[in-house]
This record gives C-alpha cells, sequence and structure tokens, in this order.
C-alpha cells in the first residue's frame, strides 16, 4: 500500500464551523498539555489583508469572528487536537 499523504495545514474551526480563511491565515500555533491534564492552545493569525470593501485593512480586530466565549477547535486528518 503506497504511504497516505496528509495536509500538514489543520482545518480551524470556530462556533463549530469550519473557518478556511482562518485557517490560510495561520502563522503559527502550540497545544500543549501537562501532566496535570491541564492544556492549552495559542494560534497566530495573520490579520491583515483583502477586506470586505475590496481594501486591504486589519481583518479580525472587528471581533465578530474571533471573541472570547467563543468555541475554538483545531482539526488535523480528522482528528481533534484542541476543543475548548
Amino acid at each position: 500500500m503506497p504511504p497516505r499523504l496528509i495536509s500538514a495545514r489543520p482545518d480551524i474551526l470556530v462556533d463549530g464551523q469550519r473557518e478556511t480563511a482562518l485557517a490560510a491565515g495561520l502563522t503559527s500555533f502550540l497545544i500543549e498539555e501537562t501532566s496535570a491534564g491541564l492544556y492549552r492552545c495559542e494560534a497566530v493569525f495573520s490579520n491583515w489583508g483583502a477586506a470586505h470593501n475590496g481594501s486591504s485593512d486589519f481583518l479580525y480586530f472587528d471581533r465578530a469572528l474571533l471573541e472570547f466565549g467563543k468555541p475554538f477547535a483545531v482539526h488535523l486528518a480528522g482528528e481533534t487536537l484542541f476543543s475548548g
């Protein structure tokens, strides 16, 4: 059987919805779990790009997509790496 190739870019879900533009803007992320069972995810996204009006602008400062308290998940190859 030939080796199976998978994408190294994870899927990002916010409030249960897959956000492909946000995943494309992911510049780095860290998922850490301690021996005490506590875990965290730190994700860094590019915040500059084509805005809705066609000009370049900040994308996420309005908190419409990324907001405290919204469910956030990271999936890779069908596996949930983080959900919180």
